[in-house]
């Protein structure tokens, strides 16, 4: 069988070498794809084929004027002539040359050329690697630019001051910059290759709760496959009992067209100095709203002891005018009183929920004026409305000298009196009406001209808060006050 193989390839390379026909060589010369030159010892062109022609854009007879010197750019005569008696001395010879076209174009080659294949002339095998070269080219710079910008980020990695974890499917750390490890208090060894969650490193909430394995923001990326933003969480360092606060951002990445993260890339930046500054606000604020309720829990006391002084010097009076005044100046200052306890019993100090402090002010003016208010009935028709210790104080004075009024002069001949109190809000601007079924104000009575002590008040306690007052006097008595809020 081995015999009968060899005569087979004997007869093959006599059938390839030997028997071909010279129109054979001759048709594979001139159909080539590649470029084939025939060139004398002066290194004309003598033949040339199609894909020759093609290539360099002559005609077969512009080839035969031209020599090796006019296709072969950036070469002076004599350079051409060494090259040449180089080429001539040796058998073959074979390299990358750029060539020029009948147009000028430059073009990358790569040639093959054998000496006296047949006596005193030369062949040449040339094929255009310009799309080759240029893609190599491409690619070369490519492969340059992504190590320019591998080196970039791995500079950027290593010197930034926020800590980089990379971890993969399973939450083992994969990478992590020096900044990461100083914050962990590890070592690169000691770090990577091991399980991000460590319960040895007690990591609590800001509650002071522990915090769970499947609730550190790593597992939370991996499991839910969003990225986790903005975590703090305290943890100790080996080697360290005081605990140290991290925010951690953590992102899932994906490789194109599926949904399951690849590796989660986590940021890690200490905020123990801003964690401690936040805690001392805290504190802080809380010791302010511990002090500011000790002052309006005072300021209150102590106008409930004038209120108390007013009612004993009042025991001892027995002219009944004098007696009024006392007891006005008591509502003033139980009025002021109420305010101070609202805020006390509240956790906002800028603003007092003012229908309820309205509906304790009536309470106590009836209970001030048994002896009339057991007659009068009072109706609240109040919005959800709250209103600044600026405002509420002086509006609370006013809607006390204006409901003692009523109480004093109104009802002095009726038995079934009542008062209407409307409040709302319209944008920014509170609306207040106070509406009794009483005689009435008589029609000559201008408040801003009154010389009593109350209407002096209700005038400067308006301008105080840059109100408008309108009085109507339709079945009774209407005061409608408008203000702006601030």
């Amino acid at each position: 069988m081995e015999k009968s193989s060899n005569i087979n390839n004997e007869n093959i390379t006599e059938a390839t070498y030997i028997n071909l026909p010279p129109e054979a060589y001759i048709m594979v010369f001139e159909n080539s794809a590649d470029v084939m030159l025939i060139t004398d010892n002066s290194a004309h062109y003598v033949e040339m084929n199609e894909a020759a022609c093609k290539m360099f854009g002559y005609t077969k007879e512009e080839f035969l004027t031209k020599s090796m010197n006019d296709i072969f750019p950036g070469t002076t005569l004599d350079e051409s002539l060494r090259l040449w008696e180089s080429f001539l001395s040796q058998k073959e010879m074979e390299g990358d040359f750029e060539i020029v076209t009948k147009t000028g174009e430059r073009r990358i080659t790569y040639f093959r050329a054998v000496t006296n294949f047949v006596p005193g002339y030369h062949l040449f095998a040339i094929r255009d690697i310009t799309e080759k070269k240029n893609a190599e080219i491409k690619i070369k710079q490519r492969e340059e630019q992504l190590r320019e910008s591998e080196r970039k980020h791995r500079q950027l990695f290593e010197t930034m001051a926020l800590g980089v974890v990379y971890s993969n499917t399973e939450g083992i750390s994969l990478s992590a910059n020096p900044a990461a490890l100083k914050i962990l208090g590890l070592t690169e060894s000691e770090f990577i290759g091991r399980e991000i969650f460590q319960p040895a490193s007690n990591f609590v909430k800001e509650d002071g709760s522990k915090v769970a394995k499947e609730d550190f923001p790593v597992y939370v990326a991996l499991t839910t496959g969003k990225e986790v933003r903005d975590v703090v969480f305290g943890f100790s360092p080996p080697n360290n009992k005081a605990i140290i606060w991290v925010q951690v951002n953590s992102i899932p990445q994906f490789n194109a067209g599926e949904n399951t993260p690849k590796f989660v890339y986590s940021t890690i930046e200490n905020v123990s100095q801003q964690k401690i500054a936040q805690d001392n606000i805290k504190n802080s604020l809380v010791e302010k709203e511990t002090l500011l309720k000790e002052i309006h829990h005072r300021v209150k006391n102590n106008l409930q002891i004038i209120s108390s002084l007013l009612n004993l010097q009042s025991g001892y009076l027995k002219d009944s005018e004098a007696i009024e005044i006392l007891r006005e100046s008591q509502n003033r200052v139980r009025s002021m009183a109420l305010i101070h306890e609202r805020l006390y019993r509240s956790d906002d100090f800028t603003n007092i929920n003012f229908n309820k402090f309205l509906q304790d002010l009536t309470n106590i003016l009836q209970s001030s004026y048994y002896n009339i208010a057991g007659a009068v009935s009072i109706e609240l028709n109040l919005e959800q409305i709250y209103l600044s210790i600026g405002i509420a104080i002086p509006l609370g004075l006013l809607i006390n000298e204006i409901i003692s009024n009523s109480f004093k002069h109104a009802f002095v001949e009726k038995k079934d009196g009542k008062i209407v109190i409307q409040m709302l809000r319209k944008e920014n601007k509170i609306f207040l009406s106070i509406k009794d079924n009483g005689v009435g104000i008589p029609v000559n009575l201008n408040i801003e001209e009154s010389e009593t002590l109350g209407f002096k008040l209700v005038c400067s306690l308006i301008s105080q808060i840059e109100a408008d007052i309108e009085l109507k006097r339709d079945n009774g008595t209407e005061v409608v006050i408008s203000f702006n809020l601030h």
